[in-house]
């Protein structure tokens, strides 16, 4: 509140613009387990939301967004491919935990998105090598879009915050539009040209002039 971040030539007067993939770890777990059910609930609105509307559908005990997002990432947290999220709803990712967990029980390995390996024997245990193929794949795609807005902004780059970037730029409106069609169009796709599929990162963008009070 104190201070006020601005690369050489911009001030106090200019605005922050956030861009923030979607549920990424969610989204890396669709491409790396094949889960075409998880990957369309990315289409319309969010994997949480599709899961409201598959458990609601069939009860009377109503569940919300909130909770449905905690029950996924407990599920996936704890390789529990038993519960509802995992055996239900999605269930291609439920299979491909299990298979992780098995290969992980050994001395075997998982891959990233871009095949990077880890392996059970340099880590704590098998849910740390699940985080590390769902993770990495993520911080693949976000060293590929940080490298590609940097080529095209510069030190209009103010930051990287695991997975969402923020720029800055002056508060006219035709240099906002500008700067989000441009940093949008590489955040949506940070595979081109990398895999042949190209997968959509679904992306949300707010803008404000002081640190996270972005609307």
């Amino acid at each position: 509140d104190e201070n006020h971040l601005t690369p050489p030539g911009f001030t106090s007067r200019d605005v922050l613009i956030h861009f923030d993939w979607i549920s990424a770890d969610i989204r890396a777990a669709s491409l790396l387990s094949g889960d075409s059910v998880l990957a369309h609930s990315f289409v319309d609105s969010d994997p949480y939301v599709h899961m409201v509307d598959a458990i609601n559908r069939d009860s009377q005990t109503k569940i919300t967004r909130e909770e449905c997002k905690l029950l996924l990432l407990k599920s996936i947290n704890s390789m529990d491919f038993n519960s509802v999220a995992l055996s239900k709803i999605f269930t291609t990712l439920g299979n491909w935990i299990m298979q992780c967990r098995k290969i992980t029980s050994g001395d075997g390995y998982l891959e990233t998105l871009l095949q990077r390996r880890f392996r059970t024997k340099h880590a704590k245990n098998p849910l740390a090598v699940l985080n590390g193929v769902m993770q990495g794949s993520v911080a693949h795609g976000m060293q590929l879009s940080f490298r590609r807005a940097w080529e095209k902004i510069g030190n209009r780059l103010v930051a990287e915050i695991y997975d969402s970037l923020v720029v800055v730029s002056h508060p006219d409106p035709n240099e906002i539009n500008a700067t989000i069609n441009m940093i949008a169009e590489i955040m949506l796709h940070p595979f081109e040209g990398i895999i042949d599929s190209n997968p959509a990162f679904p992306l949300k963008v707010s803008i404000g002039k002081k640190w996270k009070k972005w609307k």
